[in-house]
Order: structure tokens, then C-alpha cells, then sequence
């Protein structure tokens, strides 16, 4: 994945670049965690850190990566429970879908 996100970021113009980990779910916190690192750390402007299940998450990616967006999504087939924006901005979220 961060070679994609390395080959996005070398042909970009004017797009802005989101990187998203499942690592989560099947790898747990410290792995999507260190993902995300490398994905900011090849280029990636924000975060999808896909099926958080638990507002403190949110606040782990905030607290380690303070100046990228991070997305949430809200949808209703997910696995991530349905916060409110409120509740999602305040742990961190910048961005809601």
C-alpha cells in the first residue's frame, strides 16, 4: 500500500491523497496505528481508518497524527456504531461520510 500511495503522490497534480486501513479489525490498534504512520510518512494527506468500533480509537489516531484529517464512516452496514458528528469530533474525527 505504500508503494500505491508513493505512485499517487509522485503523479498528483491537485488531489488531495486518503489512505485507508482495515489493520484494525484483524490486526488490531497498534498495527493500523503504524500503517497510518507509513502511509502520512509516504505522502498521504488523511486517514480512513476503517471500522473503529469505540470513540477512544478515534481519540489514539488524533493523539498520534494531530495535524491529519481522519475520517469516519457512518454507514449503516458497517462496523463501526453509529456516533453522533458531535461525538466523533470531539475523539478526533474531522471528516464524516
Amino acid at each position: 500500500m505504500v508503494d500505491r500511495i508513493r505512485a499517487a503522490v509522485d503523479a498528483r497534480q491537485t488531489m488531495l491523497i486518503m489512505a485507508r486501513t482495515d489493520a484494525l479489525a484483524s490486526e488490531g490498534l497498534d498495527s493500523a496505528l503504524r500503517r497510518c504512520e507509513a502511509y502520512l510518512n509516504a505522502g498521504a494527506d488523511m486517514l480512513f481508518p476503517e471500522a473503529l468500533t469505540e470513540l477512544n480509537q478515534y481519540r489514539h489516531f488524533r493523539d498520534r497524527f494531530p495535524d491529519a484529517p481522519i475520517l469516519a464512516n457512518m454507514t449503516e452496514f458497517g462496523k463501526t456504531p453509529l456516533f453522533t458528528a458531535a461525538e466523533l469530533g470531539a475523539a478526533g474525527a474531522s471528516i464524516v461520510i
